[in-house]
C-alpha cells in the first residue's frame, strides 16, 4: 500500500473539456444561482471548492497511476451525478467523466469504460458520454431511487 500525494488541484482547462466554462467559473467564483446550489445540495464555501478540485484531481492521478502500476484508487471519488452544465445530487464536477476524457485526450487510452456500481445511477456520466464512442458507460443501480429520471447508459 502506498499513498499518493497530489501536487495540486485539477486545472480549469481539464474541467472545461467536460463541463461548461460558465458553470465551472460560477462554481469557482461562488456565483451559482440559488436554484443551481439547491440542485447540488451543498452550500458554497471556499472549503467545498478546494475539496471538489482535489477530489477530481485525485481521480485523475489514481487513473494515471493505475495505468503505470496496475492498480490505484481514489476513495473520495465517484461523483457521477454532475452533467455538462450543472451539478446535481451532491456532485459539482464529474470526476469520472473528467478523468475518462483526460485519458483519451492525453492519448493514455483510446477507449475508456466507466463501470459504475452504485445504488444510484451515474446519470451525469451517462448523459455526458451518450454520443461519445470513446467512452462506454456501464451502470448497475436500483431502479426506484435518485435520480428519478434515469439516463441511458451504454449497458
Amino acid at each position: 500500500l502506498r499513498w499518493l500525494h497530489l501536487q495540486g488541484v485539477v486545472p480549469t482547462e481539464v474541467l472545461e473539456r467536460v463541463h461548461d466554462a460558465g458553470f465551472v467559473r460560477a462554481f469557482l467564483d461562488g456565483t451559482l444561482d440559488a436554484t443551481a446550489v439547491r440542485r447540488i445540495g451543498l452550500p458554497h464555501s471556499p472549503q467545498l471548492v478546494r475539496r471538489t478540485l482535489l477530489e477530481v484531481e485525485g481521480t485523475r492521478v489514481a487513473a494515471q497511476t493505475a495505468l503505470s502500476e496496475g492498480l490505484a484508487c481514489n476513495c473520495g471519488g465517484g461523483t457521477h451525478h454532475s452533467f455538462h452544465d450543472h451539478g446535481s445530487g451532491f456532485t459539482i464536477f464529474n470526476d469520472l467523466a473528467v478523468t475518462a476524457r483526460d485519458l483519451v485526450h492525453s492519448g493514455a487510452a483510446r477507449k475508456v469504460v466507466v463501470f459504475d456500481l452504485d445504488v444510484h445511477q451515474g446519470d451525469g456520466t451517462a448523459k455526458i458520454f451518450e454520443h461519445d464512442p470513446q467512452v462506454v458507460t456501464v451502470s448497475f443501480h436500483c431502479r426506484s431511487n435518485f435520480p428519478f429520471q434515469k439516463q441511458r447508459s451504454d449497458v
